[in-house]
């Protein structure tokens, strides 16, 4: 029948000896219990313990046998102490030397002297069980975890200091008790679990990031392509109420006057028809190059302000706007994936295009006397208020922009009824200002 055994040790056996000549039995019965490893607590480099020569206390007989020379002497010099008897110096093999803390090498004799030195003295260190370990490590590293995922850059960095100041306070009270805890271990899963989720933090929250723009951007091409099918609807439907506003209702009074009057003028009535002609081929021409060219400015992504700004600065790089230009540009509270706004914002940049380009034909010098031009955009609540105005005067027939019924006023009237409470004026003021001014509701 196979069983385990349980021996004392060499070592506890002698210091239950030496307790026993001593009267003291309370370590070696601790000792006995300890079921952990211990460190031994090396008292200094190799010759830190007094030694004594066989030749000196040993005289060889005859029969080669060891004569002690003074037995009164020999007891003075081992009472109260442990003996240990072996090779301690040279290149003997059963020395059994080893590489000691110090860097020197230590005989074996004088490793258990150290031994046998921290259990007398109870100096010695125990280690934990590495269950005991393994816990502290989980829960470390699980902080650090939750720390990288929940925590701001420093708090995380407060959150792994507190982390090592808690572990190092607990190495400093469990030596006092002489346990000692790892120390490399855990620093090193610790950090090895820090920086690993670190950066799977980093790579997850980038993948999060590239998935949102994507998912943003897919967004805001559906939204675009909403409001350019919006705006090209609108725009036909207004060519096409021009058509048969202007052209067909001309054709039409060409057609009576040709029923109803036996005597015509038939060469003014060619002329009268190829200009109705002629005018209705620009427009269908208009429409086709309107088609090709049907999509969201790029600068109006960044906000009708930032649109607004950058054509600006192209009409004055080009030297097309000589005036002094002064802007008041108020960001607006864009909804950016909305698809009617979208289209708003295309018709009310296509608006402020129409009346800096009246201030460029009709107030800026050769043909006006403006020095200066200010465009200002701004928002009150959900209330948007563009206004291009100039210190110039122009002519009679385009105070408003242009002649009563003209193209311009009836696109600047379309635009306007379209917007969200929309509404429009233009004002030549006393001190010959002449201001357009657009308002609208926000969505």
């Amino acid at each position: 029948m196979n069983q385990v055994q349980t021996f004392k040790s060499a070592a506890l056996l002698a210091l239950e000896k030496f307790e026993q000549q001593e009267q003291k039995v309370s370590l070696s019965s601790r000792i006995a219990k300890i079921t952990t490893q211990i460190e031994i607590n090396f008292w200094g480099r190799a010759g830190t313990f007094p030694s004594l020569e066989l030749t000196s206390i040993c005289q060889p007989s005859k029969d080669k046998k060891c004569s002690v020379v003074s037995f009164s002497k020999l007891s003075q010099q081992v009472r109260h102490k442990v003996v240990f008897i072996g090779f301690a110096e040279g290149n003997n093999i059963h020395t059994m030397a080893m590489l000691s803390p110090f860097g020197d090498n230590m005989a074996g004799v004088e490793i258990q002297a150290n031994l046998m030195a921290s259990l007398i003295t109870d100096s010695f260190l125990q280690i934990p069980p590495q269950w005991v370990e393994l816990i502290i490590v989980i829960l470390g590293a699980t902080l650090i975890t939750t720390g990288v995922y929940s925590c701001q850059s420093w708090h995380l960095l407060l959150l792994v200091l507190a982390i090592f100041c808690g572990y190092f306070g607990l190495f400093l009270i469990v030596w006092r008790y002489k346990w000692i805890f790892s120390i490399i271990l855990p620093l090193f899963v610790w950090t090895a679990t820090g920086i690993s989720v670190f950066i799977y933090f980093i790579f997850g929250r980038q993948k999060e990031v590239i998935t949102l723009q994507n998912y943003q951007i897919s967004q805001l091409k559906a939204a675009e392509q909403k409001a350019i099918l919006s705006r090209t609807r609108k725009i036909l439907h207004r060519t096409a109420s021009d058509i048969h506003d202007g052209a067909l209702q001309d054709l039409k009074l060409v057609m009576d006057k040709i029923e109803l009057e036996p005597d015509l003028d038939v060469d003014s009535i060619l002329d009268k028809l190829a200009v109705l002609g002629q005018e209705i081929r620009d427009k269908l021409h208009n429409i086709r190059r309107l088609a090709e060219k049907m999509e969201v400015t790029p600068a109006l992504r960044q906000g009708l302000d930032v649109g607004i700004r950058a054509t600006l600065q192209d009409l004055v790089n080009s030297r097309k706007l000589i005036l002094t230009v002064i802007t008041e540009l108020q960001p607006l509270q864009e909804p950016e994936f909305n698809s009617v706004w979208i289209e708003h914002r295309e018709e009310i940049y296509r608006f402020f295009r129409e009346a800096l380009n009246n201030v460029i034909q009709h107030a800026q010098p050769p043909h006006g006397t403006a020095t200066q031009v200010c465009i200002s955009l701004g928002q009150q609540g959900v209330r948007c208020t563009l206004t291009i105005a100039n210190d110039g005067s122009i002519g009679e027939s385009t105070t408003c922009g242009r002649k009563k019924g003209g193209y311009g006023n009836k696109m600047m009237d379309a635009i306007a009824c379209e917007l969200p409470d929309g509404a429009w004026e233009m004002l030549a003021l006393p001190d010959g200002q002449v201001r357009v001014t657009l308002s609208w509701r926000l969505l």
